[in-house]
């Protein structure tokens, strides 16, 4: 009579184990003996170093009635060495052991959403490519080398999307919820993504969940139509119903109020302006009383009419469409451009789109990846932040728009030869398109270090209308 036989269903050995909070989901699967059940097998697991790492199910697991059985490794501190993981049937006297090497990385996870509003999907029916939001996840060590085969899991809050798809050449694959949100797999390149629709108006705090959860709001919403039932927002316009942007003096923009009538601190907000969001508003404040501050730079001046909206959310997860509010706009917006500064720090390269070319779609991709160079001095814990000066126009016209991404990063032991990559939100360079007249913008990008040195600045033509254009 053959002995039982274990195995390693997950993650395989080219997977490293994360470090920090939370737990790293280990599974192996039995293949018993000839008179042995599948369910209800004890199955001894065993981790060295053993002082650094804990078992969160203890030293014991009971396998399902598929054979598989998990336990949870927690990794709070960095390892030095290898890790090994041993199991084995606990059943049998004498057993052999199964053991795997794992090397453990403090990971860096970013987020990134090819737009961050999309109409809502009618139940029983499969959503358009302009009713899905496409996350993308990037998943790398602290030497920006891809983390490659890590299952993680796409949450949703105050609820998940009522769907989520594989986009693959011939069409979208669903993919089935499970307990701990949607499932995904990253690629060679550290990368899994998902698409998702909703059938009804909400905002969702849309999470990828690791070893951590960090979370992006998106909105599944009808505003852009028309037709929501909710009161339009409140717009402080001046004579002839003309917003002066000249007159509005506080230095955090526009002022924009929600009716008196939708009175609540337990909602979400999302401002929808000109086809991208302008303003997010969260639980706890009350926006007919408190203002959503919209920068002028989302308003198009030279008297062009401004379209507004919202999609307002509450925590239970129920959303509505407000109506749109009409208007023209007169007054300066102001030049968001690079400070004069000494630079003396090589500038940053893009990963994708190598030479002159223009940044655009499709270098925007599942995020713009932005390679920060091994500058002089560079050392574990330095406070970077990157800065990316947008210039484009409003669809259709000669207004130029300016806008500001801004992204932090703190440095680590691994980056220290090479340099790090980051990756900004597809979703935050949204709205600045070509010029009627065929003028394509400008994509400048900048580090600083620990807030006083200066790089190069990085200089690209930038054109991208965004998803949200197409509401």
């Amino acid at each position: 009579m053959s002995d039982s036989k274990l195995r390693f269903a997950y993650p395989q050995p080219f997977t490293p184990l994360l470090v920090g909070p939370g737990g790293n989901k280990v599974t192996v699967q039995l293949t018993p003996r000839e008179d042995q059940a599948l369910r209800g097998q004890p199955i001894q697991w065993k981790v060295e170093p053993s002082g650094s790492i804990s078992l969160g199910d203890g030293p014991q697991t009971q396998t399902l009635k598929d054979g598989t059985t998990a336990n949870f490794l927690s990794v709070p501190e960095p390892v030095d060495d290898l890790v090994t993981v041993s199991v084995w049937d606990g059943s049998q006297p004498d057993a052999a052991h199964y053991t795997t090497l794992f090397q453990c990385v403090v990971p860096r996870v970013w987020g990134s959403m090819d737009t961050n509003i999309v109409p809502t999907t009618p139940p029983a029916t499969t959503p358009g490519s302009n009713q899905l939001i496409t996350a993308t996840a990037t998943v790398v060590d602290d030497s920006s080398a891809p983390v490659r085969g890590l299952l993680f899991y796409w949450t949703g809050s105050p609820a998940t999307p009522t769907s989520a798809y594989r986009v693959l050449p011939l069409g979208l694959e669903p993919v089935a919820g499970q307990a701990d949100g949607y499932p995904c797999v990253t690629d060679d390149s550290g990368m899994g993504g998902l698409a998702f629709a909703n059938t009804r108006p909400t905002i969702i705090l849309l999470g990828i969940a690791t070893n951590t959860t960090q979370r992006y709001l998106v909105a599944f919403s009808d505003v852009a139509k028309g037709i929501g039932k909710l009161p339009p927002l409140i717009v402080p316009l001046g004579d002839g119903n003309v917003l002066d942007l000249d007159s509005q003096s506080d230095p955090l923009g526009v002022p924009i109020f929600l009716d008196p009538t939708l009175s609540s601190t337990q909602n979400y907000v999302m401002v929808w302006l000109n086809g991208v969001i302008a303003a997010v508003g969260y639980p706890g404040k009350d926006y007919t009383t408190t203002p959503l501050y919209v920068p002028k730079n989302y308003f198009k001046n030279e008297q062009a009419s401004n379209l507004i909206g919202a999609v307002i959310s509450n925590v239970a997860g129920n959303g509505g469409d407000t109506g749109l509010l009409q208007f023209p706009a007169k007054g300066d917006v102001p030049v968001i451009e690079p400070p004069q500064r000494i630079r003396t720090l090589e500038a940053p390269t893009l990963v994708r789109g190598v030479g002159g070319g223009a940044v655009n779609q499709s270098t925007l991709s599942g995020g713009l990846q932005i390679w920060i160079p091994a500058y002089d001095h560079i050392d574990d814990g330095d406070k970077i932040q990157i800065r990316m000066y947008l210039q484009g126009y409003f669809a259709g016209t000669t207004i130029k728009r300016y806008g500001l991404v801004q992204m932090e990063v703190t440095t680590s032991y691994g980056d220290v030869d090479d340099g790090l990559l980051v990756v900004a939100n597809e979703a935050d360079f949204a709205g600045y398109d070509v010029s009627s007249m065929g003028d394509v913008g400008v994509l400048q990008i900048e580090y600083i270090v620990d807030g006083d040195e200066y790089s190069k600045l990085l200089t690209r033509p930038f054109s991208y209308a965004g998803l949200g254009a197409q509401l």
